[in-house]
């Protein structure tokens, strides 16, 4: 597909504190920013937001930063000491946003990010002061949880609630009660666990507890389940699409999913496992320690519940697009991809079309490329990195489902013509394929299909 590179423009607003967990008026200092170390080929610019840290690991937060460089001829960005700061309280915590924008000034990539004062450095003979802004989220692991704030009996969704909903931190990232909607909800049997705890350690050990992730969307503090979102199925289509619809820049780390498989749990001292996945795959164990949680049975339910999520391996890979595409798609949305093998004719001869080709006059052409993904195997959203340097995103995907033989789109999963869940209705006349609907000659829509004689 052809790619436009759209001009880089953005957008810097900074809001300062006026007091503790107080914010004043959000001031525009675009004029005074240069962003170019970040955004520069070959920097470090890639926004992130992933639900799992990385290989081995089911974490919950990672944590992005930028780094932007800001003129300082007049004192403007000095800390509160100076009388001609913007900053009257501190300089950390002020609030960053930063909008890249298309040509039209359309808002395509956001970062919002706090100040960190620790990497902060001022440059006298160049008049700059260089920001390192960390994310919002960033927030979380410079709180900590007052003690007595968790007691016995508390219950998992509580406990992250009386966590969350605290100055420090609703100050910066909003909190709706509506918002968190756990997976499992137990009770803490030694809430003293959690006293001056860290909040992002209280935060992850409760959400492995509870089987649920938090995520951050339009600066609200989400927490939910793993499972993915209902609505319709995002498309992505590889090389020599019927309908010229390829939407894939690049396909890259794609694996198994066998480094993310867990056939043994141990919470605590406790343990939970499936013997047959073990002697499949052999043993794969993950410790959990959770000090709340003293009871037998809470620590195999917990366990049990990892168990079921990772016991298997599911495919996981990373999908390159241009930053316009993917910006409809949120955390857990449903994906499909078409991705055939690249053919080539054989001797150079045209290739042979369905119904046209004369038996004795064609043959099949040569099979390229090292991988087929078909529309068949659903997918779901677990990460972003987005690229301001290019308005490229990658978007990290994992297979949908929890055993062998689940996620697909389709209980018989069809290959010529690829049937695509609430979208393919198998068409009577192959003659006139409507590029409106995903499927082609000997589609099915599952559970609603039509066959006619």
């Amino acid at each position: 597909m052809a790619i436009v590179t759209p001009i880089r423009q953005y957008q810097v607003l900074i809001t300062p504190l006026v007091d503790k967990d107080t914010y004043g008026t959000e001031i525009d200092v675009t004029k005074d920013i240069d962003l170019s170390d970040y955004i520069k080929e070959g920097g470090i610019g890639t926004i992130k937001q992933d639900v799992d840290n990385g290989d081995y690991d089911i974490g919950v937060f990672t944590y992005g930063s930028i780094t932007i460089r800001a003129l300082n001829l007049d004192g403007r960005f000095n800390d509160e000491m100076d009388w001609r700061s913007i900053f009257k309280y501190s300089r950390d915590k002020a609030k960053v946003l930063v909008n890249f924008l298309d040509p039209q000034g359309n808002i395509l990539i956001s970062f919002n990010g706090l100040i960190n004062e620790d990497g902060t450095r001022q440059d006298f003979l160049k008049d700059e002061v260089k920001f390192k802004v960390l994310s919002q989220d960033s927030v979380i692991r410079k709180t900590k949880v007052s003690g007595g704030t968790i007691t016995n009996g508390t219950s998992f969704s509580t406990a992250i609630k009386s966590i969350i909903n605290v100055p420090d931190i609703t100050s910066v990232l909003a909190y709706d009660p509506t918002k968190i909607n756990v997976g499992l909800d137990l009770t803490v049997d030694n809430g003293s666990w959690f006293d001056n705890k860290t909040t992002k350690e209280a935060l992850d050990a409760l959400m492995v507890a509870s089987s649920s992730v938090m995520v951050i969307e339009d600066s609200t503090m989400i927490v939910r389940t793993r499972e993915e979102n209902s609505g319709s199925v995002f498309k992505f289509y590889g090389h020599g699409d019927l309908f010229g619809r390829e939407n894939i820049l690049n396909i890259k780390n794609l694996n198994t999913g066998v480094q993310r498989m867990f056939n043994s749990i141990v919470v605590n001292d406790r343990e939970v496992s499936d013997q047959t996945y073990i002697e499949t795959y052999s043993l794969r164990q993950k410790k959990i320690d959770l000090g709340f949680i003293t009871e037998n049975s809470k620590m195999e339910t917990i366990g049990n519940n990892v168990l079921e999520e990772f016991k298997v391996p599911k495919l996981e890979l990373e999908i390159e697009t241009t930053t316009e595409i993917a910006k409809g798609l949120n955390l857990f949305d449903l994906v499909s991809i078409d991705y055939p093998y690249r053919v080539r004719p054989a001797n150079e001869d045209t290739l042979p079309t369905y119904g046209v080709s004369r038996y004795g006059a064609a043959v099949y052409p040569f099979i390229q490329g090292n991988m087929k993904i078909r529309p068949a195997l659903a997918f779901k959203v677990i990460g972003f990195q987005e690229k301001p340097k290019n308005y490229k995103t990658v978007v990290k995907l994992r297979q949908c489902g929890t055993t062998i033989s689940d996620g697909l789109f389709s209980s018989i999963a069809t290959l010529y013509g690829t049937a695509i869940y609430g979208e393919s209705v198998y068409q009577f006349d192959p003659d006139r394929e409507n590029p409106d609907i995903t499927n082609v000659y000997g589609a099915g829509l599952y559970d609603t299909m039509i066959y006619r004689a």
